[in-house]
């Protein structure tokens, strides 16, 4: 199957899962194919415009096949403790991954051993890509996401950004983030209570709390 999503050369990465091409170039539709070969799967074949999504559909299939779960169908408190496991795991290697730098600010070392850095990422990318399965986030729902963050980070910084203003008073949560998220203007998800910023979930939740507590 074609994909529409090309290098600036027009080129196309075939992703070979368990194929016997390693090393070889094909031709498709007379342009020159690079092959990226996934060892130790079935012998099916792919179309991707790129490695994160190569790198998603492999770990998708290393976590069905070698741990015998498919985090895109948990439920209920199982996904719940499958995002508190990986997260906790990912916050692990990113520790691992500090532990290879010298950060103590009491020491007088300032080393950074890159290559052992470098592994910890990777092995910090693999619950990183959990996390996005198990809430079913694409890696064009990163792609997408991220630029659009990025954005609204430049926005923040050319008019002088604090970290504090714009920020719900309760949940912390900045307001254009929820904003942007669920798609409504930014005059619509806050109120000033008392010369203070509440964003419409802590309202909405405020309000369902004091609800319940009325039927008490």
């Amino acid at each position: 199957m074609a994909t529409d999503r090309e290098d600036e050369m027009g080129n196309v990465p075939r992703v070979i899962l368990g194929g016997e091409y390693e090393g070889t170039e094909v031709f498709q539709d007379g342009k020159k194919q690079p092959i990226m070969v996934i060892p130790d799967q079935p012998t099916t074949f792919a179309w991707v415009g790129g490695k994160l999504e190569a790198m998603y559909d492999a770990q998708h299939q290393l976590q069905v096949r070698a741990y015998g779960k498919d985090p895109t169908k948990l439920e209920g408190e199982e996904q719940i403790q499958f995002i508190k496991d990986m997260t906790l795991a990912l916050t692990d290697e990113l520790h691992e991954f500090l532990a290879e730098t010298g950060w103590k600010p009491w020491a007088t070392s300032r080393h950074v051993h890159t290559d052992l850095a470098k592994g910890e990422l990777v092995d910090a990318f693999h619950f990183f890509m959990n996390l996005m399965l198990v809430i079913g986030m694409t890696p064009d729902d990163l792609f997408n996401g991220y630029m659009e963050k990025r954005g609204r980070n430049a926005r923040r910084q050319a008019e002088g950004y604090d970290g504090v203003a714009g920020k719900c008073s309760s949940c912390g949560r900045a307001i254009d983030d929820i904003a942007a998220k669920q798609g409504v203007p930014v005059e619509e998800i806050f109120r000033f209570i008392s010369g203070r910023v509440f964003c419409q979930l802590c309202l909405d939740e405020a309000e369902a709390n004091d609800f319940e507590g009325d039927d008490e």
